[in-house]
């Protein structure tokens, strides 16, 4: 065989692998991934709706047949302990949605993961939120209707 041959042989292989890289790549962005309902600002006392789209959430499933329900919790950036925000049963082909009330003014990560699995166990998240005390002037903690929900980044997180 001829060096010709074996170098075009080798750059096909290289092609065909590096495509394979690019698809497994797009297939991991291409998630919804955490959303929380629609404020202007999120503020404690204040009631959101935490919700993890129906393909992210047969993925989590996936890993954990056994597993019926999705858990949700939140743990402060700062650093503490890992609260327990709230369990929703899954239905294939159906977001799930949790309720999540914040207990205190800091920046928060939420998290889902099937129940069953072990806390730091294929988890979808984090998802940022900022809380504060009290809305701004101008502005309130009431979550609004219609639309998409924001990015995890915005509402009071800007502030």
């Amino acid at each position: 065989m001829n060096k010709s041959v074996i170098a075009r042989a080798c750059v096909g292989v290289a092609a065909v692998a590096s495509v394979g890289v690019a698809t497994i790549v797009t297939a991991a962005n291409a998630s919804a991934q955490l959303s929380i309902s629609a404020s202007p600002s999120y503020c404690i006392g204040s009631t959101y709706a935490i919700t993890l789209p129906a393909a992210d959430a047969a993925a989590l499933i996936a890993g954990y047949p056994n597993a019926d329900a999705i858990v949700f919790s939140a743990k402060p950036t700062a650093g503490g302990y890992t609260h327990h925000v709230g369990e929703a049963a899954y239905v294939a082909g159906q977001d799930v949605t949790a309720q999540w009330t914040p207990m205190s003014a800091q920046t928060w990560n939420i998290y889902a993961r099937p129940a069953g699995a072990p806390a730091d166990a294929g988890s979808q998240g984090p998802m940022p939120v900022v809380v504060v005390e009290s809305a701004p002037a101008g502005s309130s903690c009431t979550p609004t209707t219609g639309g998409n929900p924001p990015p995890a980044n915005s509402g009071s997180a800007g502030l």
